[in-house]
């Protein structure tokens, strides 16, 4: 709203500002475009459900593994082979994000698509396409659960790959352990039967001994001295059969570390390019620059062609450049690398502690074979065969003992992985959700819809309603005269209607321009900053309500380049202003009455090259002063400001001014402009705005339909 505010001499009315909600300037936007808001919100809602009705569905399995040491590990127990301590101990060193980094490789993906005959529903299907598509694997920050996530055609198929790289990701941790076991299992082997024949041929010659000799009981001391130096000898190739099978486990393991990396890959992070970013800032910059100049020049002019063209050759450089680079690439520790890494750590001390067991035996084993040096000839045979079976003996037993648990270790290896959630196909996911796409699809299309309308209000600068003309222009708004659409059945159908709106508003303008100055206002001015604002017809339909209300108005064409008045009076155009003003006739010749009682009409007369020149004329100051004493009030229909200063020149003679625009295409700058060459005319006052082609508001239009009011007017207003 707008308060009225005299200067005290009656010349201008200066409006005061209120502060307008903006909830109805939002409001005001969607009911202005409620059909673009229908448009977008029904095409996304429309596009949402075909892609949740057409699209091909997919099915998202997801299974949770445990990583780290789990229940069923021999946590705290030491075995007799090696290879199976070192496993143990190296347990649940690894981070979660290692068995992820694990879980994506292309040998786990091969064995799934092997396992699952994947090639017979995809036969294009490979390890790198799987991994790429159809897996997503990710930690659970701050635990030790690993999520994974397989995507596929159907929900039993995606179901079982989820299941499947678990399980292949298990064996390959069990196979860590059992490949071990394997090898020491194939050295035993080889070693056995070797064992086996020394055994049997020691204890033939012990038997072939005592049956040749009867020996008598040995002395004690010499029973003892016998005793150690058999028992130190079984030790010595007990330990000598530790190391040999220590060495070969760690010639296995470094033949696996040689083959392998020391570390894998464990993801990139992808930014967007900065040069692009750049040129996309630059390219906005450009637009806004362009669409600027557009505004003040033609599309020829040098500054318009310029920024377009450097709008098309940034739009290209965007187009060529890649728009994201490889910010980092992360590397994680090869997880086997590590395992076996340690395994030959601990191998290795495992060689070095028997090398010193065994050169400590090997001293004790020369000062016993020393004592027994001095033993009689048939005590010191019988030591040394005794010596030989016993020897050969726990050699065999010490090699059965090794590949037994070598059998156990492979037979029972264990996985530091564990599932904590199978994925079953019932309780998959469906990839588009038809419910959750079109309830999607509903909520976002009314947040887009909104979006783009409050986007579309924003960058349209034209002035659409009363609102607008009041942010934007220093004048208050006298009357707001609706669109008349005729050309569609709801316009026919509002067509009444609308016409009385019409009639109310013209009656109101009039009332408004009565009570607008402290002083009569005798002679008015009508104009608009562009041509079609509907300026013409606006000053002809004052015109008439006058003459209904207080009759002696004179409408004067003063449009002396191209008149338009007395096409829609039904008038000839034949002499008028122009030529009263160059002293050809006189002003009361060629004034002709009009259909309308008490409205008469002054024609342009005939086209003058210097409009201007004739309005600044004193013979236009002596027509107005002849023309007061015949009419009450004389309305200028003057042409459009912009395009000429004709207009300005008439509203510096005139008590007043009214200033159409027409709403939805009279844009803020250009009715600013207008206003601005209003403003260094001195003298000119601006009585208000006038918003043709308005939006006419329901309940009005339902208020002046039942009120059955008879209008003082002929009815023929709608049709000038």
């Amino acid at each position: 709203m707008y308060q009225l505010s005299s200067n005290g001499n009656g010349s201008t009315v200066m409006p005061v500002p209120e502060r307008e909600d903006e909830f109805q300037k939002l409001f005001g936007a969607l009911r202005r475009r409620w059909r673009l808001a229908l448009y977008i919100f029904g095409a996304f809602f429309l596009a949402a459900l075909a892609y949740a009705i057409v699209w091909p569905k997919s099915y998202v399995a997801t299974v949770s593994l445990i990583t780290g040491n789990s229940a069923t590990n021999f946590n705290g127990v030491n075995t007799d082979l090696p290879v199976l301590n070192a496993l143990v101990a190296a347990g649940g060193v690894q981070s979660v994000e290692t068995y992820a980094t694990m879980i994506q490789g292309q040998d786990v993906a091969t064995k799934v698509i092997e396992n699952l005959k994947l090639r017979k529903e995809d036969p294009h299907i490979d390890a790198y396409k799987l991994l790429k598509y159809d897996i997503f694997v990710a930690p659970v920050t701050n635990t030790q659960i690993v999520t994974l996530a397989a995507t596929w055609k159907n929900a039993k198929t995606s179901a079982a790959i989820a299941n499947e790289f678990g399980k292949v990701l298990i064996e390959k941790q069990r196979d860590l352990i059992a490949g071990q076991s394997q090898t020491a299992m194939d050295y035993l082997a080889q070693q056995i039967p070797k064992a086996a024949a020394d055994k049997n041929k020691a204890d033939s010659a012990l038997a072939n001994f005592q049956a040749s000799h009867t020996i008598g009981d040995m002395s004690s001391q010499t029973s003892a001295t016998v005793s150690l130096y058999t028992d130190n000898a079984s030790k010595i190739a007990a330990l000598q059969v530790d190391m040999a099978q220590a060495s070969a486990s760690l010639a296995n393991v470094q033949g696996q570390m040689s083959a392998g990396s020391q570390t894998a890959n464990g993801g990139e992070s992808i930014a967007e390019n900065p040069v692009v970013t750049q040129m996309k800032q630059q390219l906005a910059q450009v637009s806004v620059e362009l669409d600027a100049a557009r505004k003040q020049y033609t599309d020829a002019h040098p500054t318009v062609i310029a920024l377009a063209q450097q709008k098309v050759l940034l739009e290209q450089e965007i187009a060529k450049a890649p728009q994201t680079y490889v910010a980092s690439h992360a590397v994680v520790p090869n997880p086997v690398f590590q395992q076996n890494s340690q395994q030959a750590a601990s191998l290795q001390s495992q060689i070095a502690g028997d090398q010193s067991q065994i050169a400590q035996l090997n001293a004790q084993q020369r000062l016993f074979s020393v004592q027994v040096q001095q033993l009689p000839n048939t005590a010191r045979e019988l030591a040394d065969l005794q010596r030989n079976a016993q020897l050969a003996e726990g050699v065999y037993d010490s090699l059965r003992q090794h590949y037994n648990d070598a059998y156990v270790a492979k037979t029972m290896a264990l996985s530091n992985v564990s599932f904590e959630q199978l994925a079953e196909p019932q309780w998959v996911k469906t990839i588009p959700n038809l419910v959750l796409t079109i309830l999607l699809g509903f909520v976002l299309g009314i947040i887009l819809a909104i979006a783009g309308v409050f986007t579309v209000d924003f960058f349209d600068n034209s002035l659409k309603d009363e609102n607008d003309v009041r942010r934007a222009l220093p004048w208050p708004v006298l009357a707001q005269v609706p669109q008349l659409d005729a050309t569609s059945r709801r316009g026919q159908a509002r067509l009444p209607m609308l016409r009385a709106l019409t009639i109310e508003a013209y009656l109101q303008l009039v009332t408004s321009l009565r009570f607008a100055s402290d002083k009569p206002l005798r002679t008015l001015a009508v104009t608009s900053p562009s041509q079609g604002d509907g300026k013409s017809t606006v000053a002809l339909s004052t015109g008439i309500a006058m003459a209904e209300m207080r009759p002696r108005v004179l409408i004067i064409d003063a449009d002396m380049r191209h008149p338009t008045l007395h096409e829609k009076l039904g008038v000839d155009g034949g002499p008028g202003l122009a030529d009263v003003l160059v002293g050809e006739n006189k002003v009361d010749d060629v004034i002709v009455s009009t259909r309308f009682a008490g409205l008469d009409f002054l024609p342009a007369g005939s086209q003058s090259p210097n409009p201007i020149k004739l309005i600044q004329s004193s013979a236009f100051d002596e027509m107005i002063e002849h023309l007061h004493t015949k009419y009450q009030t004389i309305i200028f229909d003057t042409p459009a400001l912009l395009p000429m200063v004709d207009a300005a020149a008439i509203a510096q003679k005139c008590d007043g001014t009214i200033m159409v625009v027409a709403a939805g295409r009279t844009d803020t700058r250009s009715a600013n402009r207008a206003l601005q060459r209003l403003s260094v005319v001195e003298g000119a006052s601006v009585i208000g705005v006038v918003i043709n082609r308005a939006t006419p508001n329901e309940r009005d239009s339902a208020y002046v339909l039942q009120s059955g009011s008879q209008l003082p007017l002929s009815g023929e207003l709608e049709t000038a």
